[in-house]
């Protein structure tokens, strides 16, 4: 069904405040939540319970995975120390949680999902999805001191559509202003986005192999991407174990990715 009044998307604003509250309350309850990677790894565990499409725990799976493996082999390039990894970590892997907006009442997610277009006021919902994540982790982070607010988790869940020549969004950031584990996450949600098949930026066209992935990187450089992030995650791709886990992580069974 494709929503096009803007009752049904605040409805569905609604729903997706109630799902928080819902988690707010259940976290209170869970004893082992401890940290940004406590909470991430609960909320990927239960996205089943609440209805959430595969894809998007999948996705959000692979941007932490693969923003986790550069600050491990970059981190200290980039003067990222050591005890703020498991920070970023949990930012990529929470990096959408702001798209609770746009859960329907049966769970439905079929814009998020490519399976419907979005209408404008759809669109414009999808578009604060960082902010509504950043308003989120901080109403969670009241009931339970999990270390996420105004910390690099909340950093990149609110920065990572920020593009570097200035032109995303929110706020309209640019450069060095932008946090670098969002800078990295921007590139990271791109790189997982032409490498899943049911990604709704792919819309049933092929999926990239390792040259094309660094083309887009290349391309991209200095305007949506920091050009020394690009040149890394280039450099990260002669490790092709990396793309091939991503492929097989999104049921991509086409041919192996290639130099």
């Amino acid at each position: 069904m494709l929503y096009t009044k803007p009752i049904e998307s605040l409805k569905k604003i609604m729903y997706g405040r109630k799902v928080i509250r819902q988690i707010y309350e259940a976290i209170s309850k869970e004893a082992y939540i401890d940290g940004p990677i406590g909470f991430a790894t609960w909320f990927l565990e239960n996205m089943e319970a609440m209805n959430i499409d595969p894809m998007w725990r999948r996705h959000s799976q692979n941007v932490g995975e693969l923003l986790n493996r550069f600050i491990e082999k970059y981190g200290d390039c980039f003067k990222i120390p050591k005890e703020r990894y498991s920070a970023f970590y949990a930012g990529g892997l929470l990096h959408d949680i702001g798209k609770l907006d746009f859960i329907g009442q049966k769970g439905d997610s079929s814009v998020l999902n490519g399976k419907s277009d979005p209408s404008d006021s759809e669109l414009k919902i999808i578009g604060l999805h960082p902010d509504r994540g950043r308003t989120y982790i901080s109403f969670i982070n009241k009931k339970r001191k999990i270390g996420l607010i105004n910390g690099d988790t909340d950093m990149i869940v609110f920065q990572h559509h920020a593009d570097y020549n200035g032109r995303g969004f929110p706020l309209g950031l640019e450069g060095e202003d932008i946090h670098i584990g969002a800078r990295i996450a921007r590139v990271a949600d791109t790189m997982d986005a032409v490498v899943d098949p049911s990604h709704p930026k792919k819309k049933g066209q092929k999926t990239c192999d390792v040259h094309e992935i660094r083309s887009i990187l290349k391309n991209g450089s200095g305007n949506q991407f920091d050009p020394a992030v690009a040149e890394a995650f280039c450099e990260l791709l002669g490790d092709e174990s990396i793309i091939k886990k991503l492929s097989a992580a999104n049921g991509n069974k086409g041919p192996p990715p290639t130099q």
